[in-house]
C-alpha cells in the first residue's frame, strides 16, 4: 500500500539524514527492515523481525563503525526501497539478498576483528 511505502521511505530517509549519527542510524535501519515486515502483510516475518529487534540493534551497531559503512548500507537500503517502491519483487529479492550478504560479510569481518584484538 502506498501508506507503507511511505513509512518505508521515512525510514530511509531517516537513515540519509543521520549517516554522521550512527545511534540515530541504526534506529532507523532497524525501523526500516520492520517496516518492510509489516508491509509485507506476512505474520511469520513480521513476528520474526519484531522478535529479533534486539538483535537486529546489536548486530548493526556492531558493523557500524563510521560514515563510510553508514553510506554502504544506506545505498543498499535504498535499492531494497526502489524495487518495493517500484512494485517489482524480483528485484527486491535480489536487493534484500545482497543486502543480506554484505552485511553478513561485514558482521563476520566486525567479530574476527573482535575476536584477534589485544586483550579478548
Amino acid at each position: 500500500a502506498d501508506q507503507d511505502i511511505d513509512r518505508l521511505g521515512a525510514c530511509l530517509a531517516l537513515m540519509y539524514e543521520n549517516k554522521d549519527n550512527l545511534q540515530h542510524f541504526v534506529e532507523a535501519d532497524r525501523n526500516f527492515h520492520l517496516e518492510i515486515g509489516a508491509a509485507a502483510g506476512n505474520v511469520v516475518l513480521r513476528d520474526l523481525l519484531q522478535n529479533v529487534r534486539s538483535l537486529l540493534r546489536v548486530w548493526t551497531e556492531r558493523i557500524l563503525r563510521d560514515e563510510v559503512l553508514a553510506e554502504v548500507t544506506y545505498e543498499e537500503h535504498a535499492a531494497v526501497f526502489r524495487a518495493i517502491r517500484d512494485r517489482d519483487p524480483a528485484a527486491a529479492g535480489e536487493a534484500m539478498a545482497a543486502h543480506m550478504d554484505s552485511a553478513g560479510a561485514r558482521l563476520l569481518r566486525a567479530f574476527e576483528t573482535t575476536a584477534t584484538a589485544p586483550g579478548t
